[in-house]
């Protein structure tokens, strides 16, 4: 029964010897050395590795522009937080009970729409919440580029409330026209280096 074994194992050896030999001779040898070395990974149950930590980098806060800036970004993430989760979490999404939009003066598919858009308002403000919360708490070195891409998106709600009005007075988009000014004032702050902090390098 071994001597059976044996031979069987040593025909099998010269059957896979032959048969890299053939694909050697028709495919590159790195080709198959490669295709070899993933099925014995296959056939091992060694897998990659998947690299989590490369979902967040190491911490960057090295930022050297004013305090006040950063202040007021802390202050921007608590708004989009709470801005986000009233608009997602809310029965109506506070369109009625903050925006003040008369839904009772809507057919039902209208309403479900309106009230459907508010809970999408509402994803995006938490998204950009979490990330405002990422740079205050990891990469305050992306502070300026934060601040940039919140003036972008005061300056688009400015034009499309002046192009597209609402029928009501929402204390959103009160607080754009003010908040416009001040991310602008801010941004300019941010990228404002200390100058005792510019000299010693201090993050």
């Amino acid at each position: 029964m071994r001597l059976r074994c044996r031979q069987g194992a040593l025909l099998l050896k010269k059957r896979s010897g032959r048969a890299l030999n053939l694909l050697t001779c028709i495919m590159p040898i790195k080709y198959v050395e490669n295709n070899i070395l993933s099925r014995n990974t296959c056939l091992t149950g060694r897998s990659a590795m998947f690299n989590w930590s490369s979902i967040l980098p190491p911490p960057a806060n090295g930022y050297r522009g004013h305090p006040l800036a950063l202040y007021f970004l802390v202050l921007l993430a608590l708004r989009k937080t709470f801005a986000g989760a009233v608009h997602y979490f809310a029965a109506d999404g506070g369109s009625g009970t903050i925006a003040g939009i008369p839904l009772q003066d809507y057919p039902d598919g209208a309403v479900m729409a309106i009230v459907n858009s508010f809970g999408v308002y509402g994803i995006g403000h938490l998204l950009e919440a979490l990330l405002l919360w990422l740079v205050i708490l990891r990469y305050r070195v992306l502070i300026p580029l934060a601040y940039l891409l919140s003036l972008c998106a005061e300056v688009l709600a400015v034009f499309l409330l002046h192009y597209k009005p609402l029928p009501v007075l929402p204390p959103g988009e009160v607080g754009v026209y003010i908040l416009a000014p001040l991310t602008l004032v801010f941004l300019l702050l941010s990228i404002r280096e200390q100058e005792d902090r510019a000299s010693a390098g201090v993050a």
